[in-house]
């Protein structure tokens, strides 16, 4: 009898030792899915700026070594505001942009920026001065593109590549 006691006395020990040890498994797996696993974790963690909100396919580069990203028909990108003028790289290579030119509509938090119609290849480095439109260093500003018309590479023969394609952003970047 004294060591059946024993016997359970030391089941219940090991039973509560399982227990605790399964719910910190259970704490730590959940812990580290939603919050150091999760990708806006790493990029808080590691100090890295997530541009590109929706809407942009991946990045590319030109043969001159500018980077981009082509839009949908709406596209969003986040960046912190480190001076007081944005440069905004844009440009589009679709064939027959100047007869079918592509219209572009920019807003910063959702406020109509500018308009431009783009009917040629060159890239123009839009310049605007965010301290004027109120927007505040070190700052979040939201920038959305909105444009007109899509085209494929596919549909002029220029490729396979099939995606619906806007026009191409580059890195924004801010000068003081």
């Amino acid at each position: 009898m004294y060591t059946m006691k024993i016997v359970k006395s030391k089941l219940k020990v090991t039973y509560i030792i399982l227990v605790l040890l399964f719910v910190t498994y259970a704490y730590f797996n959940y812990y580290s899915s939603w919050n150091l696993l999760s990708i806006d974790a790493k990029y808080r963690y590691f100090g890295w700026e997530k541009q590109n909100i929706y809407g942009f396919y991946s990045n590319e580069r030109l043969e001159s070594g500018l980077e981009f990203n082509w839009t949908h028909y709406k596209a969003l990108k986040r960046v912190k505001i480190r001076g007081t003028k944005i440069v905004i790289p844009i440009f589009c290579l679709k064939p027959d942009i100047e007869k079918k030119p592509v219209n572009t509509k920019i807003f910063f938090n959702n406020k109509f920026v500018d308009e431009l119609e783009i009917a040629d290849h060159n890239i123009r480095y839009l310049t605007y001065d965010v301290t004027k439109m109120r927007y505040k260093t070190g700052g979040v500003l939201e920038i959305k593109f909105e444009v007109d018309s899509l085209w494929a590479p596919s549909e002029y023969g220029m490729s396979e590549d099939s995606r619906l394609l806007g026009v191409a952003v580059g890195r924004i970047e801010f000068v003081k």
